[in-house]
Formats: structure tokens, sequence, C-alpha cells
């Protein structure tokens, strides 16, 4: 009988905590049998666009969010610059962070769209996309750039609800407490079936009882 895969435990360890910044990622060695290389820095993307967002969203952040509202800036520090305290359904209290990837996301659309003002794909591009950004940008067709449109793109079990959640709370309270505010106060939130329509009526349930908001 043959024996099972050897599964090395030390490569399951996590390089830091969910709520922090990548510092550290694994890469396959290149010599066969051997254990992955650590490699210090965030794995990088395959896209240039990504990377240069990423930069300049930690570059923003690291200034205390300048150029943003202070609804965004209250609300920013609220959520990621802190931890929270929850209970579970037993009384028993815990602490509960936000994983970074639910921070980063939030940040970016907060930075393209407050403080860059950046609507639609082509300025998207123009600004990010590296060398050659703004023949890329000349591409970007009427049918594409029609719409001003953002997507988070998570892994699964990330917590893409929750930062749905934050979206729709941070352009509420904007267009209530910022005079100058263009961001919208009515939502539609689109179910692709009856399973995640479930869910988003748990997800969106008030923790203290009452009425639901979905």
């Amino acid at each position: 009988m043959s024996p099972g895969p050897v599964i090395n435990p030390a490569a399951l360890e996590p390089l830091f905590a969910p709520w922090e910044e990548p510092v550290k990622h694994r890469v396959k060695n290149p010599q066969a049998g051997e254990p992955a290389l650590l490699i210090n820095g965030r794995r990088p993307s395959q896209l240039v666009m990504p990377q240069n967002l990423r930069a300049a969203v930690r570059d923003w952040r690291e200034a205390f969010y300048a150029g943003a509202s202070d609804t965004s800036q209250i609300l920013l520090n609220h959520w990621f610059g802190r931890s929270h305290r929850r209970h579970t359904p037993a009384g028993e209290e815990f602490e509960f962070r936000y994983f970074y990837c639910q921070q980063e996301a939030m940040e970016t659309l907060v930075f393209l769209k407050e403080v860059r003002r950046l609507e639609y794909l082509s300025q998207i591009v123009a600004g990010f996309g590296g060398p050659d950004r703004e023949i890329a940008a000349l591409g970007i067709t009427e049918d594409e750039d029609a719409w001003s449109r953002y997507a988070f793109k998570l892994a699964t079990g990330a917590g893409k609800t929750k930062v749905m959640s934050l979206a729709i709370v941070w352009s509420y309270f904007h267009a209530l407490r910022e005079s100058d505010s263009d961001l919208a106060r009515h939502f539609v939130v689109i179910a692709p079936n009856l399973t995640v329509y479930e869910r988003l009526k748990e997800d969106f349930k008030p923790p203290g009882g009452g009425g639901g908001y979905f």
C-alpha cells in the first residue's frame, strides 16, 4: 500500500493575522521536495493597475486619509482603526476585527470616488494603468464608460456582503452629513437566487431586533 501525501504543517501556518496587511508570502521552491520559500512583502498582482492602486491607497492610509471628508474619516477610523467587542448568542464577549481585504476594498472605494473623483473606467485606467495608461484609456468604449461601476473582488468567505453593507453605510451617512455629497441614500440589493436572498435577510437584520432593513 503506497503512503499518502506528506503534508508539511509549517506550510499551513498563517504569516500574518487576517486583519493585518500582508507582509510575507510563500513561493514554490525551485528544488523539488524542498519547503516553499518565504518572501518578504505582499504577493504581487499580475496586473499593473491593482499594484498601482494598492500602493496609492497605502500611501493615503498612512497619510491619515488626507483629503477625505469628515464623515469618511470618522467611518474608516471607526471600522478599521480599532478592535470591536461583540457577543456570542450565549452572551460571551469576544474581539472582532474586519479582515484586511475588507478594509482595503472600502478604502479603495472612498479613495477613488471621493478623494480622486474618478467615476469611470477610462479615468481609473488613465490614473493607474501603467506606462501605457493614457493609450489604454483611449481604448475604453463609450458603452464601457457609460456608468460609474465599482466591484469588490474578495475570496470566498472573506466577507463580500459585509463590504457591501459598509459601502451602503458610507454612502448613506455621506449623503446625510456632507452638504456637497452626490452619493445615494436609497439602495437596491439584488440577490441571484433564493439561498443568497435568505442569507442576505439574516445579514441585514438589525442586531438589536426590530424591523428588518431588507
